[in-house]
């Protein structure tokens, strides 16, 4: 899975790259591009930290990132918390953290929210699909686009809603991958 671009967009132009990796990941030399190797996963974060709370206020920005799938088996983008814990394993599915997969699973903290109605039928993973992750925390909520797309189901599962915004809480960008099995790499 390759980034062929990733951007951060505050208020204001902050370059987002890959930083903190899984043992798996290999980077571009850019650090805009990020691949697992062959049936091999782990994380990658991006290097801006998103704090909750700034300057005794709580964040109101809206942060938005833009990704190209270059090939893909399995990828989760989201963001967890910003200690990149889980570098050498799967993010999404621990506490403090939300994520979209290429499967069609939303994942909420420690659950998948979008199984009780099914999986979203919006995937992900053909090359050269773009996806746009928009985490906005004013309302505390989570949007993905495929292809300038909205992914929709339902209402509930078009979006990651309730955010954790505590005093102490910082989150980054988190995005899973793992190669394939028997052909491909993951990269984006």
């Amino acid at each position: 899975m390759s980034v062929a671009f990733l951007l951060t967009i505050l208020y204001y132009y902050n370059p987002e790259y890959f930083d903190i990796k899984g043992n798996h990941i290999k980077l571009s030399e850019d650090r805009l591009t990020s691949r697992s190797e062959l049936n091999e996963c782990d994380t990658v974060y991006g290097n801006l930290t998103i704090d909750c709370w700034e300057n005794k206020k709580r964040n109101k920005k809206i942060y938005e990132w833009t990704f190209e799938i270059k090939s893909c088996y399995f990828i989760a983008i989201g963001i967890d918390d910003a200690s990149a814990t889980w570098i050498n394993k799967y993010f999404y599915s621990r506490k403090k953290n939300y994520a979209f997969t290429s499967g069609g699973d939303i994942y909420k903290e420690t659950k998948s929210v979008s199984r009780k109605g099914g999986k979203i039928q919006f995937k992900f993973k053909d090359a050269g699909s773009k996806i746009m992750m928009q985490l906005n925390m004013k309302t505390k909520e989570i949007k993905y686009y495929v292809n300038d797309q909205i992914v929709k189901k339902e209402i509930d599962a078009a979006k990651i809603t309730d955010i954790a915004v505590d005093r102490n809480m910082k989150y980054k960008l988190a995005i899973f991958l793992w190669g394939s099995p028997s052909t491909n790499n993951a990269s984006v």
